[in-house]
Formats: structure tokens, sequence, C-alpha cells
């Protein structure tokens, strides 16, 4: 849900907000607690947001 208004928000295809969030995860530029069931429908709290990693990223 959240990531589906964030595509609309966006004016992206549909499913772009989740791959965005996976990206960032894989990429270690967010840190989630991977010890909870991940609930795409549910607000996924940030732990935090590795600051130097932002800079490696190119654009997806």
């Amino acid at each position: 849900m959240i990531c589906s208004t964030f595509d609309k928000d966006m004016a992206l295809e549909k499913g772009s907000g989740l791959s965005i969030f996976k990206h960032l995860i894989i990429n270690k530029v967010i840190e989630i607690d991977i010890t909870k069931k991940i609930n795409v429908n549910e607000v996924i709290p940030v732990i935090r947001v590795i600051e130097k990693a932002i800079s490696n990223l190119e654009v997806i």
C-alpha cells in the first residue's frame, strides 16, 4: 500500500517503489530490522541511513 502510494505520487510504474526500497536495502544504503517479518503493506521502520552509501548510488 505504501509502495503503491509512492508509485502514484511519483508517477512511477507499479512496483517501482518496492524495487527502489529493495535496491536501497541490498546496497546497504538503509538498514532495517531483518529479524522481523517484512510486510510491504505496512510501514517498515528504517533503523538508519548510511550517508556514505548515498554518494555511491547510481540512477536505476
